[in-house]
């Protein structure tokens, strides 16, 4: 299967190092950002490890359970994991995250569904 990689999407270089794609140089390959401290690099080959829409889904998943667990806002929260639901449809409509990440993304939202739902009574659709 061939991936398109795109830009924010998480990759791996064949030195092993994880990197943030910040441009695509087409046959120049990508310009990469490290995710920590770090100097920005150019690679020709790479290999995804998460598209920028699962890693928007993580992210929103996290800022939701802050917001829940943490801060007590039950309507930010409720904004995060409707937002997050959405990221995750637009992560399964690209196919480029292997088919077991993306059932475990539907169980990580299941399950934070379910923790809104113990946390205020109500359903997250409401």
């Amino acid at each position: 299967m061939v991936t398109t990689i795109k830009l924010g999407d998480l990759v791996r270089t064949t030195s092993g190092k994880h990197y943030t794609v910040t441009a695509v140089r087409g046959r120049k390959g990508f310009h990469l950002t490290p995710l920590g401290p770090g100097r920005a690099t150019s690679a020709l080959r790479v290999d995804l490890v998460r598209s920028a829409q699962l890693l928007r889904f993580y992210n929103l998943i996290r800022l939701g359970r802050r917001r829940l667990l943490t801060l007590r806002l039950h309507e930010p929260a409720r904004s995060a994991f409707i937002l997050a639901r959405e990221a995750l449809q637009a992560a399964q409509e690209r196919i480029d995250d292997s088919r077991a990440e993306l059932r475990y993304a539907g169980e990580v939202l299941r399950n934070n569904a379910n923790i809104f739902e113990n946390e205020t009574g109500g359903p997250l659709d409401a």
